[in-house]
Parts: structure tokens; sequence; C-alpha cells
């Protein structure tokens, strides 16, 4: 038996995960089409492609020497770290390699989540929630209302941290600074496209 078959078989029982289950998870965070009979295949010995490997290392927070090579302790769930984005480009898909610069700890609350990543604060319109550097926590799967802070795309353009107000037709997107370069401004729905990326659950600031 692989070293690869060993460690995904034990990474996705101490997560109490089905293949189902797993296979969704992993889908729904690379935007990838893994089938339950896929992964059952893993299991049973036959080795998945690389990028493959690279997808199942992100999805459990994991390097892929360590999901080809080196034994995983059992004691402490990978899915306590979550991937650290740098930033969102529209159409670059979130959770592409080269834009995940590291992982940080998942919050005890909202654990369950499988939507949860943190994103670099490098707009200084967003400094007076969370000043430069620091790590916003982001829900790719909680609701969103009026008055919430989100990360959310205006017209294709980059991700940016903005609380939002609704009205029937309009979002007001609203700076987290006071700045003359930063300043509410309102957008019509029907003419611009606006995407809410996930909304902002708390962040996060190392000292070390």
């Amino acid at each position: 038996m692989s070293d690869f078959t060993t460690n995904f078989k034990r990474l996705r029982l101490v997560n109490h995960l089905t293949l189902d289950e797993l296979a969704e998870n992993i889908n729904k965070m690379t935007g990838a089409k893994y089938s339950k009979g896929t992964l059952s295949r893993w299991e049973s010995g036959t080795a998945p492609t690389m990028d493959s490997a690279r997808d199942v290392a992100m999805y459990f927070g994991v390097t892929i020497d360590e999901l080809l090579g080196i034994t995983i302790t059992t004691t402490d769930s990978p899915l306590s770290l979550i991937p650290i984005l740098a930033t969102i480009t529209s159409g670059v898909p979130i959770f592409e390699e080269s834009n995940i610069i590291g992982y940080g700890p998942r919050p005890i609350q909202g654990s369950t989540s499988q939507g949860l990543f943190y994103l670099s604060v490098n707009d200084e319109c967003a400094y007076g929630e969370f000043p430069k550097g620091s790590l916003c926590l982001v829900d790719r799967d909680a609701d969103h209302k009026s008055g919430d802070i989100v990360v959310l795309m205006i017209n294709r353009g980059d991700g940016v941290v903005r609380r939002v107000d609704f009205t029937d037709d309009h979002i007001v997107v609203i700076p987290l600074a006071i700045s003359p370069a930063c300043y509410a401004q309102s957008y019509d729905l029907e003419t611009n496209e606006i995407t809410i990326i996930g909304k902002v659950i708390g962040s996060y600031r190392s000292y070390l």
C-alpha cells in the first residue's frame, strides 16, 4: 500500500468524512469534479495525478511531501488549518495554488464550515478595520445582509473588503477607513456585476 493511500484514508477517517462528503468538499474548494469512485480507487491503491494530489493536500492543509511520504499523526485534525490567500482576482480560481501564501489556524467557532479562508488585507480602504498585513477571516457559506462586512468583486475587479447596504435594486459599498481616496459608492444591480465572495466573520494577527 502506498504512502498516499495510507495517508489519504487516514485523513478522511480522522475527519469523519464519507467518500461522498470528501468528494463534494474537495470539488467545492477546488472547482474539480472528483467522484466517490475516484476517491475509492485512491484508497484501494490507485495513484492520483500530481494535480489531484495537490488538490487533496490543499483541502487537508498539508504539504505534498506529507501526503506522499511522511506519516501524518492523528492527534490533531489537519483541518485545523485553512488557506491564506494573497488576493482574489476575476477569472482566477480562488484556491489557485499560486495564490495560497500559507495556512492559518481554524477558529473554534464556525469550524464546521468548509468555506473558510483568510484573505491578506492590502487595501487602504479597509485599514480602519483591518490594518495592513492583517488577515480577515471569510466564510463563503455564511449568509450576508445589510450592515455586514464582505469580500466582493465589482465589475470583475479584484476582491475588496467592504461593508455593504442593500436596497431593492442597488448595493451601497462602504469603505472601512476614512480617507479622501475612500468613499461610499452606490451600484445599480441591473447594470453592474457585483459578486459577493463571502462574509467576513473575524480577523487574525500574528505577533511572532
